[in-house]
């Protein structure tokens, strides 16, 4: 592997007021700031409070900011909670802002639920949209279960439930950029 800094941005894709995803966010940028070789930026949708899909194509102000980010990414990491077997419609919004700023590029879905199955539902409705918009869907998602529960661990506990997983799954999607 080239010493090539990797420039991974990781999205929250809640906006929703007690949003639990911001802890396994939160996990995740720590892990990332740790590893070497690696610049992370940090996307959270309430920084871009968009009200409807401006189309990729279109020249907007609102949408200018998200788009630079994404065209100097290598690389994203999704962290999304299950709503309704689905994902938040902010986060679609917000992913739909871009297309050729995406092409050939790796992502990670990081699903999150307070229920036992760990946002698997919002993983598996994630993978067409992610593939229409040109991204490389990595096969190795994580998923954060009972996260109300888990995250009031110790950070030795989270590790032990989490780490080896999160380290697997960020090293597939660095070894595709």
């Amino acid at each position: 592997m080239n010493n090539k800094i990797k420039k991974i941005t990781l999205i929250l894709g809640t906006a929703r007021e007690g949003r639990q995803s911001v802890k396994p966010f939160n996990y995740l940028a720590k892990t990332l700031e740790e590893m070497k070789d690696v610049e992370i930026t940090k996307v959270d949708v309430l920084d871009f409070k968009l009200d409807f899909t401006i189309a990729p194509w279109v020249d907007s102000v609102k949408t200018k900011k998200y788009r630079n980010i994404i065209k100097n990414s290598d690389a994203f990491i999704i962290v999304s909670p299950e709503y309704n077997h689905s994902y938040p419609g902010e986060l679609k919004i917000l992913l739909d802002q871009a297309m050729e700023e995406y092409m050939n590029k790796p992502v990670l879905v990081a699903g999150v639920s307070s229920g036992g199955f760990g946002g698997v539902r919002v993983v598996e409705s994630l993978m067409p949209i992610l593939n229409e918009l040109g991204l490389k869907y990595i096969a190795y998602p994580l998923y954060f279960s009972k996260v109300k529960d888990t995250f009031l661990l110790k950070k030795v506990e989270i590790d032990n439930k989490y780490k080896s997983k999160v380290d697997k799954s960020i090293n597939e999607l660095i070894k595709n950029i």
